[in-house]
């Protein structure tokens, strides 16, 4: 009978610890990465070669320094971000590389419904057209 007893208390006791964990681990999870995530304008002002995860909406495609493209899209290759799925003026972007890996499903020719859409990019915070960037990206999803 202590034996039978014994093995309950112990089923009951991995039963809360495995629902503890389910319950805990997304909330957990959750705030890690929205404490890591940069906003563009951080972004910007960190253009120093690091690793970073950055939030922003698409609100167009780099051509050039100084341009961006709003429709007719001609490429998959990059993707400006900025803080307001609004913004127009280009000092207030990211450029972001995309890469031969996420160019299905991040590029603006083939994707142009992203554009509004908010995105979050890990990659190497360096310049990109000459301009603010991000590079190299490791991970690249709709947020």
């Amino acid at each position: 009978m202590n034996i039978a007893r014994s093995a309950g208390v112990r089923r009951r006791l991995l039963l809360a610890f495995a629902l503890a964990l389910v319950v805990g681990v997304p909330v957990v999870a959750a705030s890690a990465s929205a404490a890591t995530a940069l906003t563009v304008a951080q972004a910007l002002g960190a253009q120093d070669g690091r690793s970073a995860t950055v939030t922003g909406y698409v609100v167009g495609q780099p051509t050039a320094s100084t341009t961006v493209i709003r429709s007719n899209f001609t490429a998959d290759t990059a993707v400006a971000i900025a803080d307001s799925a609004a913004e127009t003026s280009t000092s207030r972007m990211l450029y972001v590389q995309v890469t031969s890996a996420y160019r299905s499903s991040f590029g603006l020719l083939t994707n142009p419904g992203l554009l509004g859409r908010s995105v979050t990019v890990t990659g190497t915070l360096t310049a990109y057209f000459s301009h603010g960037g991000l590079k190299d990206p490791t991970a690249m999803t709709l947020t």
